[in-house]
């Protein structure tokens, strides 16, 4: 059984990754906030713009998932048809690629990008092509005190994510893993999610 620390005394920066066999328990810690700075690829630049990159499956609890690569899943819900960011697990497929301008991340293709923003759906977020959510900001990882190679996706100090197997569709050709961030609310793990972290890798 994996349980969420809901201490009130215990700032949710302090929140801590889920508890899984193989995760690490980790403390996240904004990197430039509001910015683009910390993203792969940044231009040093009045704009704070950065290249290309694409986001990456790290340290699943099934370590066979680790470098599965963002896709596009349409979606319908009470507001009509939408697209989520999803994993998809096939590795040789063309993936979008994103890039950061001025604090928010968007696709980086088109003359209208749309921003990649979360989204609260029940008791966790996750990530929308929309400009109704919440920036995609990015963190390192301290354990101890000690800080971690990498830099990792999240929001308001919590970089967890649970993943779950989901069936290709007409609208969504091949198998892909649906993602929500966990935090200390979000509910007990499904019967086949996992958990695990994801980041940014530069093109």
């Amino acid at each position: 059984m994996r349980y969420f620390l809901t201490v009130s005394l215990v700032p949710l920066l302090s929140f801590l990754a889920v508890a899984a066999p193989t995760a690490p328990i980790v403390t996240p810690v904004p990197l430039y906030p509001g910015q683009c700075t910390g993203f792969p690829n940044w231009q040093r630049s009045p704009d704070d713009i950065t290249g290309s990159f694409y986001l990456t499956l790290d340290q699943v609890d099934d370590s066979s998932l680790n470098g599965l690569r963002n896709s596009i899943s349409a979606i319908t819900g009470p507001g009509g048809q939408g697209s989520r960011v999803t994993f998809t697990t096939e590795r040789d497929l063309a993936l979008p690629v994103m890039a950061c301008k001025k604090g928010v991340v968007a696709e980086n293709y088109g003359s209208a990008p749309s921003p990649v923003t979360f989204e609260g759906i029940g008791t966790s977020y996750q990530a929308y092509y929309s400009t109704a959510g919440v920036n995609l900001q990015i963190y390192t990882h301290e354990i101890g005190g000690v800080q971690q190679d990498g830099t990792f996706i999240g929001v308001n100090n919590i970089t967890t994510w649970g993943l779950t197997l989901q069936s290709g569709t007409i609208e969504n050709t091949y198998d892909y893993y649906t993602a929500r961030l966990l935090g200390p609310d979000s509910g007990p793990l499904g019967a086949r999610e996992v958990t695990g972290f994801v980041k940014p890798v530069g093109l």
